[in-house]
């Protein structure tokens, strides 16, 4: 009897120990209002978008008179071409002048003008009616133009804040901080897919301790995926206010014990 106990001792603290290795690679996941990048954050979207998919991003470009007419990529899908443009599906500031230029494809380029920086807009890109529009959420100030058609599969995921290099389907551009980085402020990023049929990706601003280390990057609320930023560096030049521990909420919480008697 001694000897069943014992086994069944061992086995208990076996599972205790197995359920805290879990809860703490489940680490809750702080959200933020916005991100204020610095030229050296990006991350992969993991998601492989089509022609047809809307994509929605709310941002607020900030000028920097440092960098006069350096332009800002927002996301990049692109096919494999080597030594050549490819086909891309992007979105991107050109330099300072406050143009905004969508890719459909390569020869495809649509352009929205902004009014301003300094101010928030929800771009909104839909590849399936071929519209795009910026907003600054009045009803006076909104752009529309129809965008170029011109089909095409892209092949490579959805990476944001930074382009493919050329020639190359699955890297970004190196090396950092490189002219095709994002250096402005980001809210969120939705993906839609067929038109806007299902919401397939929403992502915010996060944080999230990874290996005893705080990371930070862009959370998926549709799959409950942390994204961290790659690049030279994982901090945003700015961060804001924090909000609820949203995803913390939706994991189950575990509850351990110093000993059970069997």
């Amino acid at each position: 009897m001694k000897i069943a106990t014992s086994r069944w001792t061992i086995l208990a603290f076996a599972v205790v120990a197995l359920v805290r290795a879990a809860a703490a690679e489940d680490a809750p996941v702080t959200t933020y209002e916005y991100f204020k990048l610095s030229g050296s954050q990006w991350f992969y979207s993991d998601y492989r978008p089509t022609c047809l998919d809307t994509i929605e991003i709310k941002l607020r470009f900030v000028h920097d008179e440092s960098k006069p007419g350096v332009s800002e990529c927002i996301y990049c899908s692109r096919t494999e071409k080597s030594g050549g443009l490819g086909q891309c599906m992007s979105a991107y500031r050109v330099g300072n002048t406050g143009k905004m230029r969508i890719d459909r494809n390569s020869s495809s380029q649509t352009d929205l003008f902004l009014p301003d920086f300094d101010r928030d807009y929800v771009l909104r890109a839909d590849y399936k009616a071929l519209k795009a529009t910026m907003s600054d959420g009045t009803t006076t100030n909104v752009l529309t133009e129809t965008m170029q058609s011109g089909q095409f599969t892209p092949g490579s995921v959805l990476a944001f804040f930074v382009a493919h290099t050329k020639g190359d389907a699955l890297s970004p551009t190196m090396p950092e901080p490189d002219t095709n980085f994002f250096r402005s402020r980001v809210y969120y990023v939705k993906i839609y897919y067929d038109g806007d049929v299902k919401l397939v990706r929403h992502f915010v601003p996060a944080s999230r301790e990874i290996d005893g280390q705080l990371c930070y990057g862009m959370y998926d609320v549709e799959t409950m995926a942390f994204r961290p930023f790659s690049g030279s560096s994982y901090l945003p030049a700015e961060v804001g206010p924090a909000l609820v521990q949203a995803a913390a909420a939706k994991t189950t919480p575990v509850t351990t014990y110093e000993y059970f008697k069997l």
